[in-house]
C-alpha cells in the first residue's frame, strides 16, 4: 500500500532503496518504527516527500561506491526467507541481481544478465547463492574485463564463476 501511495512499484529498485534507507529487515513488512526512522533519515514529512527524497537517495547510491556496495549487501540479506539462513534461492537471487544492477551503467547491467542466463540454465548447477557467491560478483564486474580476458583459473573467485567463464567462453 505505501509503494502504491507514493507512485512507485513494490519490485523496483526504488522499493528497495525505501526499504534500505528505513533499514527494514523483512521483505514485505515496514514497522511503524522502521517507516519513521526511514522518514527523519530521508528527511520527510509527507508521503509526497517521501516519492522525490527516495528518487535523490537512489541517484545518491548509484553515484557512490561504498553506498551501492551497501545496497547490494542488503539486498542479499532482504532476500533470504528468514535471517538465519546463509543462502538465497537461486530465483530469488536472479530476481534480487537483476533490481538492484538495475542501478548500475549498461555494461553492468548486460553482464549480469548473461550471469543470470548463465545461473538459469542447464549448465548451471547451482539452486541457491550464498553470501561469498553474491559478494563476489560485483568484484568480479569491477574487475574481470567485459571479454574475460583477464580472468584467472587460479582467483580468488567462487568455483561457480570459474563454471560461469567456461559456459561464457562456449557462446553459450
Amino acid at each position: 500500500a505505501l509503494c502504491e501511495a507514493i507512485g512507485i512499484a513494490p519490485a523496483s529498485a526504488d522499493a528497495l532503496v525505501m526499504c534500505h534507507t528505513m533499514g527494514v529487515a523483512r521483505m514485505g513488512y515496514i514497522s511503524k518504527t522502521e517507516f519513521e526512522a526511514g522518514m527523519v533519515s530521508l528527511a520527510a514529512s509527507s508521503l509526497d516527500d517521501l516519492a522525490v527524497a527516495i528518487s535523490r537517495r537512489k541517484a545518491q547510491l548509484a553515484a557512490s561506491t561504498s553506498g551501492f556496495a551497501a545496497l547490494y549487501e542488503y539486498a542479499f540479506a532482504f532476500a533470504k526467507e528468514e535471517p538465519r539462513k546463509k543462502i538465497v534461492d537461486l530465483a530469488s537471487a536472479c530476481a534480487m541481481l537483476e533490481l538492484v544492477m538495475s542501478m548500475r551503467s549498461e555494461s553492468d547491467r548486460k553482464r549480469t544478465d548473461a550471469f543470470v542466463a548463465f545461473l538459469t540454465s542447464d549448465s548451471c548447477t547451482a539452486r541457491a547463492l550464498n553470501h561469498d557467491q553474491w559478494s563476489s560478483w560485483l568484484d568480479f564486474i569491477d574487475e574481470i574485463a567485459p571479454d574475460l580476458s583477464n580472468w584467472e583459473d587460479d582467483g580468488p573467485y567462487p568455483v561457480l564463476f570459474s563454471e560461469y567463464v567456461a559456459h561464457a567462453s562456449r557462446g553459450e
